[in-house]
């Protein structure tokens, strides 16, 4: 394959990988089931200009895999370290329970939004921040938002203070600010109308041409889907996610009416 040279090695690897994994997904129902979180790909590949035996390749893999293991460990929200708020101190906690967006839903939820690389992103239900963290590793600029007083000294330290203590039904930022809103509402059904009454909110904040990218349970789908629709986003991505075979969520990306007409 011959890569032009005004484009790097790495931004044709993830385009690549990225859309062959929306379509395969699209075609085989059955690897959603497989590939828990529709995590497919490894992040890294190998390249090389004057070419690799079979020898240099199989080590690869195996070097890959072993890559791959430490940083799903890692990345796990039981693992690794966030700051909280506890008693009026911030102390460093280990073991957090919230377990929204672990690292491979994060990946899948990050490759089906097909970023550019230079949007601005707003997570408005960010929690302990395992999707934040995955827009960061990717470079992407974002923002972080959340209810709860307990998580902002984590947001903060990972953002670098790009966060904020507000409520989603009512965020501290202007009409049309983030080209992506890509977030994980809570999944009990006691904050579904919560949930419903930030929609609006989401809508204002998000440019014209924008996307939306929700995480959502089962039982929201169909109130969801048709609030969006009524306030003039199309549906573009609808995939399915199940965790042990029992939880059963939707991961959704929606585009406002008039910008997929325009664009597609």
């Amino acid at each position: 394959m011959d890569i032009p040279p005004k484009y790097s090695v790495s931004e044709v690897m993830g385009f690549l990988k990225g859309k062959l994994a929306l379509r395969l997904f699209e075609k085989y129902e059955h690897l959603g089931h497989r590939y828990w979180g529709r995590h497919l790909w490894s992040r890294g590949y190998c390249v090389s200009t004057i070419g690799l035996d079979e020898d240099k390749i199989r080590k690869y893999v195996k070097w890959q895999e072993q890559q791959d293991k430490k940083e799903l460990l890692d990345n796990a929200p039981h693992q690794r370290i966030f700051y909280v708020e506890k008693d009026g101190e911030v102390k460093q906690a280990r073991g957090q329970r919230r377990k929204r967006a672990v690292s491979r839903d994060a990946k899948f939820i990050l490759n089906i939004s097909e970023l550019n690389g230079d949007e601005v992103v707003l997570d408005p239900f960010a929690g302990i921040g395992g999707l934040v963290i995955e827009c960061l590793s990717r470079g992407f600029k974002v923002f972080a938002s959340d209810l709860d007083p307990v998580v902002r000294p984590g947001l903060a330290h990972v953002t670098n203070n790009r966060c904020t203590l507000a409520d989603a039904r009512k965020l501290p930022f202007r009409d049309g600010t983030f080209d992506v809103i890509i977030t994980e509402p809570p999944f009990s059904t006691r904050y579904r109308q919560s949930v419903m009454d930030s929609l609006p909110e989401l809508c204002r904040m998000i440019k014209p041409n924008g996307k939306i990218v929700l995480f959502i349970a089962q039982d929201m789908y169909d109130c969801i889907t048709d609030y969006m629709a009524k306030a003039g986003f199309h549906l573009v991505r609808d995939f399915t996610l199940r965790r042990n075979d029992k939880l059963i969520s939707h991961v959704l990306r929606f585009e406002h009416s008039r910008a997929y007409c325009i664009g597609g």
